[in-house]
């Protein structure tokens, strides 16, 4: 009986999924100039979608209703949306500031998952006055940075009984992988506040806007996106040390190329901690198309805490190229010393019923050379007194200072 309850549960899912529509892009020439007109040749051409239904009532069409169309170039992916609104005197747009409370507004929402994988998407958002929010999620929606900002452009026009937005995303901006050749995903929702307000969204949303398992298929026929197409591992060996008198954050990624021919490149690795950007040096290297490399890189950290490391890779013998850009929210933080104990294992702790003979410790010293040079390492354990100084009761033996020790007591 549960075999053929989960059989039944697939087969729904799988019905449901199939039964959300395709959007196709419409490739265009020469780059849009953005002005939320809808005025240009492109948006006579291309294919308009509309028929948005109420968050959480699917059979329902929203009462005023919105229309988009998909068009792209070389560099950038363009979305041009009209939004119908027969109370344009009630409009809502009070948030200015960049991922303020845009949601409080009216607002038109953009959902692009680059690979069609539908775990990781980014959510970028647009007011009627061209007020920007944008977040990259993972795990289907369930994990949001906020901190992700992306390099967007929105224009607004209004009209009498409507708003208009084109909005331009490049390309090199979304994270393209080599799955990104195949179909994207895609949906565009509204958040109305005008008169009577209303959560619509263009594909079916029975429970909330961040289900991307129910978004439409997006097509971008003859693209020609290879040059972005790059994978790039989350940064590992994170470290945060002292360099002299500057703090530097130091890391390693690993850089695959996917494009289809041989590139020689430069990684300029950044920090951003709100309006402060620390730059690193370039690292240069060279891949040929299936080819992937680790790479080391160092930024200095001129606030610590939470920022984004932003990782960019251009072509070197035209820097002004971008073929790869990854922003990754990190917390950079300087912890000299970091302890993590290999006997008894467990969760670095020690028990009052465990009888332990000796304790085994590896000690990381995040310092210059010049600061560990010379310098010894010794560890002890300390019984609790009265003072809160602590009386020896066990020591262990001094090894020279370096990156990474072992230790015994």
């Amino acid at each position: 009986m549960t075999i053929a309850r989960i059989a039944l549960t697939f087969i729904c899912c799988a019905a449901v999924c199939q039964a959300q529509p395709t959007v196709v892009g419409q490739k265009i020439a020469e780059p849009l100039v953005l002005d939320g007109q809808l005025d240009e040749p492109v948006w006579q051409q291309a294919m308009w979608h509309t028929g948005f239904t109420l968050l959480g009532a699917v059979e329902t069409l929203a009462e005023a209703q919105t229309h988009f169309a998909v068009a792209f170039d070389d560099s950038h992916l363009y979305i041009g949306v009209r939004c119908d609104e027969p109370r344009m005197d009630e409009l809502k747009a009070d948030e200015t500031e960049r991922d303020g409370k845009v949601h409080r507004d009216d607002c038109i929402e953009f959902m692009i998952d680059s690979t069609g994988d539908r775990t990781e998407y980014y959510h970028l958002t647009t007011t009627p006055g061209a007020t920007l929010y944008d977040a990259q999620l993972r795990q289907g929606g369930h994990v949001r940075a906020s901190q992700w900002d992306c390099d967007w452009q929105a224009a607004v026009a209004r009209g009498e009984d409507q708003w208009t937005v084109e909005v331009a995303v490049p390309f090199v901006e979304l994270g393209l992988t080599d799955a990104s050749a195949g179909d994207w995903a895609l949906n565009v929702t509204r958040e109305r506040k005008a008169g009577k307000a209303e959560l619509s969204s263009f594909t079916t949303a029975p429970g909330g806007f961040h289900q991307p398992t129910f978004y439409a298929q997006l097509q971008l026929p003859e693209a020609g996106l290879e040059r972005f197409m790059w994978t790039m591992r989350e940064p590992f060996d994170e470290l945060v040390r002292t360099d002299g008198e500057e703090i530097v954050y130091t890391a390693k990624t690993h850089l695959t190329n996917h494009t289809g021919r041989m590139w020689l490149l430069e990684l300029r690795p950044e920090l951003i901690a709100g309006d402060t950007t620390s730059t690193g040096e370039t690292v240069t290297l060279g891949l040929d198309d299936g080819q992937g490399r680790e790479v080391s890189f160092s930024v200095p950290v001129r606030e610590q805490g939470a920022q984004v490391l932003r990782l960019t890779v251009v072509d070197r013998r035209d820097p002004e190229r971008v073929l790869y850009l990854r922003s990754i929210p990190i917390t950079a933080e300087y912890t000299p010393i970091a302890i993590d104990m290999v006997e008894p294992w467990y969760r670095n702790s020690i028990y009052a019923t465990q009888q332990v003979d000796e304790v085994e410790l590896i000690v990381s010293l995040a310092l210059a050379e010049e600061q560990l040079a010379g310098r010894r390492v010794s560890a002890m354990i300390l019984a609790p007194t009265d003072d809160g100084r602590g009386k020896p009761v066990a020591v262990g033996t001094p090894v020279p200072a370096a990156d990474e020790v072992r230790l015994s007591i």
